[in-house]
């Protein structure tokens, strides 16, 4: 059953129930409740803390469309860089490769001149604060030169670079605090590695007929494989 097939029958499922008459009283009751979380609401308005704690109880709804790597905090990507031995360029506040060991005798990884290895960055408090600033939208001041937008899909570009067998950690991390603040669905998206999606794609040219590019990969595949 396709994804589209799946999520027409689940809206006819939903319009169905939703259709269903509700049984006597239960109007009268959820009216209540709505009336009592009002209340609760307005008793602790004025403090922020109770505030927190009460919206963070409440049920959320479901948070669509989202982007793993852009749910992913910035103190995370942090930590994995330093694992995967990426440099920090300090100017850029970005990663950056480290480069090949020259030598073959040192044991870390070797950042050009004026960058910083990842796994340092926690030493130094500034740049480890500037870094989650460049990484996501803490603390962000729109100016004429930056909008909202501009530094947000900018951050993609800076935090990228981490190795891809993070990815099931990533997943745990977004998921357990969507649990955590009470979300009821999540739907999160992941874009495959584009060097792998490259060089699946690199000999397909384009085709009216889909089904027949489709099969003449197939039998370039399999005649590679018995040759």
């Amino acid at each position: 059953m396709t994804a589209l097939r799946v999520r027409a029958l689940a809206i006819t499922v939903l319009l169905a129930v939703l259709s269903v008459p509700l049984p006597a009283g239960a109007e009268e009751q959820f009216k209540d409740s709505e009336l009592r979380v009002a209340k609760a609401l307005e008793a602790i308005r004025g403090d922020p803390l109770a505030l927190y704690a009460f919206l963070k109880r409440m049920p959320k709804g479901a948070d669509l469309h989202n982007h793993l790597d852009g749910a992913v905090y910035a103190e995370t990507f942090i930590r994995v860089g330093g694992e995967d031995g990426l440099c920090i360029d300090t100017v850029a506040k970005s990663f950056t490769k480290s480069q090949p060991i020259r030598s073959g005798a040192e044991p870390e990884p070797v950042c050009e001149e004026g960058d910083v290895k990842a796994a340092d960055v926690a030493k130094t408090q500034k740049l480890y604060d500037q870094l989650v600033d460049s990484f996501s939208m803490r603390g962000f001041v729109p100016s004429e030169g930056e909008s909202r937008h501009d530094h947000f899909f900018e951050t993609f570009a800076k935090f990228g670079g981490t190795d891809p067998r993070h990815t099931g950690e990533f997943l745990d991390e977004v998921s357990a605090r969507a649990a955590a603040q009470n979300e009821q669905y999540l739907e999160l998206m992941e874009t495959p590695t584009w060097n792998r999606l490259n060089t699946i794609t690199k000999d397909l040219a384009w085709r009216e007929d889909l089904t027949a590019a489709l099969t003449a990969r197939r039998l370039a595949e399999r005649s590679d494989a018995e040759g």
